[in-house]
């Protein structure tokens, strides 16, 4: 009997992995990987986070001890996505309360870009893959049959594909032709922002770019001025997604009180880097009136989103969970694939 084959969305993105299966189940860890520091032995480690590979010249950690460890940061470059780090990710998301299945469709991005490298990449994922956590006796294989789109993408699916992995518009439409929709997606993530405008389901390469740009310069800038006007203090013992929540619900405090000016402080950072982003969005789109549809995705739709729809009110925040729109269309198109 051949194994049935499961399909998955997965978004690696620069600050968490999110994966989403066909059973509606979803994981998410932090995007770090890498080998462990040195010093550290199997007790000192969950054995759940230490990840063998065939292929591995190393050991990787993956996920919350890795984020502990402060090892692996992904800095979004070519070498990246080409490294064993990257590929223990995509696998460690894979498994299932340290169980895999054997055998995935699975649908994964890229940034624009880099979308140089999909065959590549697509090369190196698909296959049987031998793992193993740290406190198993045996291996176990995955074999993937990976497809990699565009980084945007996902979130353009669940507009056109449903949950079934059907079109909800005409089949023609999705091809790369004149008769195609036509669609545009903001994906406003961590580290970086791409823009994508798309036929059917296929990237349109003369009206995509990719900013360096995201939530993360949002935490940077707000942080940058907290200091100069509080000192260190206020935000030292802050991470990142801690100073960005208070920032956004209004809840930073100093000595029991309110911060003064953290409203005004957010607000400046949001809309500066909204401003960068509006500027590649108008030179790729202009008016963007030709668009079926207008969509953004990722944390940053959350900061950036109401100042982008001043200038672009057709523009709208995928759904009330902009963080895995695109596993979760991924995921989608991965049914697509399997019919």
């Amino acid at each position: 009997m051949s194994a049935i084959i499961q399909p998955v969305g997965e978004d690696v993105g620069y600050s968490h992995t999110k994966v989403c299966f066909a059973d509606g189940a979803v994981i998410t860890l932090p995007s770090l990987a890498g080998a462990p520091p040195a010093g550290l032995g199997l007790t000192d480690i969950h054995s759940t986070d230490l990840l063998y590979h065939m292929t591995f010249p190393y050991d990787l950690l993956v996920g919350r001890y890795a984020y502990a460890q402060k090892v692996g940061s992904p800095n979004i470059s070519a070498d990246w996505f080409k490294s064993q780090e990257y590929l223990a990710l995509v696998l460690a998301g894979l498994d299932r309360n340290n169980s895999f299945h054997n055998s995935f469709r699975l649908v994964t991005g890229l940034p624009v870009d880099h979308l140089a490298l999909r065959g590549e990449l697509e090369q190196r994922l698909t296959g049987t893959h031998q793992v193993q956590w740290a406190h198993q006796q045996e291996p176990q294989y995955v074999a993937i049959e990976a497809r990699v789109v565009s980084q945007g993408v996902g979130a353009l699916a669940l507009r056109l594909i449903d949950v079934d992995g059907n079109p909800t518009v005409p089949a023609a439409q999705l091809r790369n032709d004149e008769r195609a929709i036509q669609s545009a997606c903001a994906d406003l993530g961590a580290g970086t922002s791409c823009l994508i405008s798309t036929r059917g389901l296929h990237s349109v390469q003369s009206e995509c770019r990719s900013l360096p740009i995201g939530a993360w310069t949002v935490e940077r800038l707000a942080r940058r001025e907290l200091t100069t006007r509080y000192g260190e203090g206020l935000t030292r013992m802050l991470p990142r997604h801690e100073l960005l929540y208070r920032l956004r619900s209004n809840t930073l405090t100093r000595y029991g009180e309110p911060v003064e000016g953290a409203a005004e402080i957010f607000e400046t950072a949001c809309r500066s880097v909204a401003n960068e982003i509006l500027h590649a969005m108008t030179s790729l789109w202009g008016e963007a009136s030709h668009f079926d549809h207008l969509l953004m995705c990722g944390g940053g739709a959350l900061l950036m989103g109401p100042y982008l729809q001043e200038t672009y009110p057709a523009l709208q925040v995928i759904d009330d969970n902009p963080v895995t729109a695109n596993a979760r269309g991924y995921l989608r198109l991965a049914k697509l694939l399997l019919k």
